[in-house]
């Protein structure tokens, strides 16, 4: 749909910003007790077919084999065609569980899970038969998608490798893990 104003989307970036506000929040909050392996922040890069997200996901351990958390992300990429050019940029917000597999390799954590989460999608045309540049806006949608992936520790960190599918949260992301 045609954005006659910018407002349409600062706000659903300032909900989104909310949503994100209250998740850290929650997520500061969580009990961390001896032996919650998966407490963790972790913040990265991806690759994709739709740009070069940067993420962060905040993970709680739910028992000894499965985690849940958020992951935020926000890719941006432009498209040429003959008819001119679009800028194209993405924010999402995803609720995730993973379970868990111990291999017994120290500090290895494989791990494969689902997410379900809303997007943002705006874009914006500039040539063609248009006069000028147009904005144009997504209201979001929800995507379902799968994960798989790995963290190797050292110390307090750990570096994650995750591949995914289904959703806008698709693609690889690489990134460092931080104990909570």
């Amino acid at each position: 749909m045609k954005i006659s104003s910018i407002s349409t989307v600062r706000s659903q970036l300032i909900l989104l910003a909310f949503l994100l506000a209250s998740t850290l929040q929650s997520a500061a909050q969580w009990p961390v007790e001896t032996g919650d392996q998966y407490d963790l922040v972790t913040f990265g890069v991806g690759a994709s077919t739709h740009g070069l997200p940067v993420f962060v996901c905040v993970e709680q351990s739910y028992d000894d084999s499965k985690s849940y958390g958020a992951l935020l992300s926000y890719r941006h990429y432009n498209t040429d065609w003959q008819v001119g050019s679009y800028s194209n940029s993405y924010v999402g917000l995803a609720a995730r569980g993973d379970q868990h597999f111990n291999l017994d390799v120290q500090g290895l954590d494989l791990f494969a899970g689902l997410n379900v989460g809303w997007y943002l999608h705006w874009w914006k045309q500039t040539g063609g038969t248009t006069t000028g540049a147009s904005e144009y806006a997504n209201n979001g949608g929800l995507g379902f998608g799968g994960q798989v992936g790995a963290r190797y520790a050292w110390n307090d960190l750990s570096f994650f490798l995750q591949l995914g599918g289904g959703s806008i949260f698709s693609g690889a992301l690489i990134g460092l893990s931080y104990s909570l």
